[in-house]
């Protein structure tokens, strides 16, 4: 299991650098949002929680972030890029802020509520 979940975040980071390269920042925004990063291991992270360190996807994703705006992102501005975009943030989530909790709605999704 270990083995399948490292080889899925790798090719998430992989495709998060052929994301950065795209010559239209909001092309790249765009589908750094919706296709890569945080979008791309939910499964996972509904699957293993807080067994993988997924802080490596996180960091793939601020440097693919940086890379598209030409801005380093720090921990102030991470903090910032994954508020939610009504609240002035770019919407981007955390993999490692959010995997135990992933993990635990997983596991009571199938429960009956009574």
């Amino acid at each position: 299991m270990r083995v399948f979940v490292e080889e899925a975040a790798k090719g998430a980071e992989r495709k998060m650098r052929m994301i950065a390269s795209l010559p239209d920042a909001h092309v790249a925004l765009t589908l750094l949002k919706f296709c890569a990063g945080f979008v791309s291991v939910v499964h996972l992270m509904r699957a293993v929680g807080a067994v993988f360190d997924f802080a490596g996807i996180d960091l793939a994703t601020q440097s693919c972030l940086a890379t598209i705006t030409g801005i380093e992102t720090d921990a102030s501005a991470w903090a910032l890029a994954s508020l939610p975009v009504r609240l002035g943030g770019l919407g981007l989530h955390s993999c490692a802020d959010t995997a135990a909790i992933a993990h635990i709605a997983a596991t009571f999704d199938g429960e009956a509520p009574w």
